[in-house]
């Protein structure tokens, strides 16, 4: 059994706090699809973006099937370390909805067959995307490499949702280490 609401919940407080934890949001968590998308409320600027993952709706960039039934493109659900149907964990799906206070909406749906690692990189990937657009393209988390202005990359290294400078050098864990203090910069990567 996978992680449930509450779990999922914790990343993406985790995820946020990281992300500068925007003003004026929202985030819902709730077990399984929606079948209806909300709309977002009226609002000059509003959008909503729904992203969803499920093995026989894989598509490559161009559109097309994929062939190895995993995402492609960059980011979160780039290449083999995250896509759906390759996890070793079965779960229902869990639904993440971020808004914001102009009606802009992301959701980010969580679905079976993804491991932990593979859930909370596309996760983390959604919402930073989600968070750049709201903030005006503003650089967060912080590169994992000291000094490079542009931020990190969502992705599974080594079994752990990371964040990679996408230069390359550096990774740090997206979640925690169990025990150590939320802040601290234990786990950063080095890099050049």
């Amino acid at each position: 059994m996978g992680p449930g609401t509450t779990a999922v919940r914790s990343w993406a407080e985790a995820i946020l706090r990281q992300l500068g934890d925007p003003a004026g949001r929202t985030l819902e968590v709730t077990g399984g699809a929606p079948d209806e998308p909300a709309a977002p409320e009226p609002a000059p600027a509003a959008f909503t973006s729904r992203l969803r993952l499920r093995p026989e709706e894989s598509r490559t960039d161009d559109g097309g099937p994929a062939g190895d039934g995993g995402a492609h493109g960059t980011g979160a659900g780039a290449g083999e370390n995250a896509g759906p149907g390759t996890g070793e964990h079965g779960a229902s799906p869990v639904a993440v909805t971020l808004a914001f206070r102009d009606g802009s909406a992301v959701e980010v749906l969580l679905g079976e067959g993804l491991s932990e690692a593979e859930a909370v990189a596309h996760l983390a990937g959604q919402l930073q995307e989600a968070v750049l657009e709201a903030a005006g393209g503003a650089p967060v988390p912080p590169c994992p490499v000291r000094g490079h202005g542009h931020p990190p990359v969502a992705e599974v290294v080594d079994g752990t949702a990371s964040w990679v400078c996408p230069r390359g050098g550096g990774t740090r864990p997206v979640l925690p280490a169990p025990g150590s203090r939320p802040g601290t910069r234990a786990g950063v990567g080095t890099g050049t």
